[in-house]
C-alpha cells in the first residue's frame, strides 16, 4: 500500500516538519515550488509531471475538509513559517 493509502485509511495524521509546510496545508503555488525545487535538486521532472504531483497533494487535502475530517496536528520548526518558496501568499 502507497503512503497515500495509508494517509487516507489513518485514523489521525501527525508530522513534523522542520524545513517546509506539510503537504496537506501547502497551497497549490507552495506544493507547485517545493516539488519543483525538490525535483530541480535530485532529478528533473517535465512540468506536467510537476502538474501532476501537486493536483494529488491537493486532492489530498479532502482528508481534512471531509465531513468527518480526519484528526491532523503537525509541529512545525518556525523558520517553516519564515522560509518563502515564492510570494508571501
Amino acid at each position: 500500500m502507497t503512503l497515500i493509502g495509508l494517509e487516507s485509511d489513518a485514523t489521525s495524521i501527525s508530522t513534523w516538519s522542520p524545513e517546509l509546510v506539510p503537504g496537506l496545508l501547502q497551497t497549490q503555488g507552495y506544493a507547485r515550488a517545493a516539488i519543483s525545487a525538490h525535483t530541480a535538486a535530485t532529478d528533473a521532472i517535465s512540468p506536467n509531471e510537476i502538474e501532476r504531483r501537486v493536483q494529488t497533494r491537493m486532492r489530498r487535502q479532502h482528508l481534512l475538509t471531509a465531513p468527518e475530517p480526519t484528526p491532523f496536528v503537525s509541529v512545525l520548526d518556525e523558520s517553516v513559517l519564515l522560509r518563502h518558496l515564492q510570494s508571501r501568499e
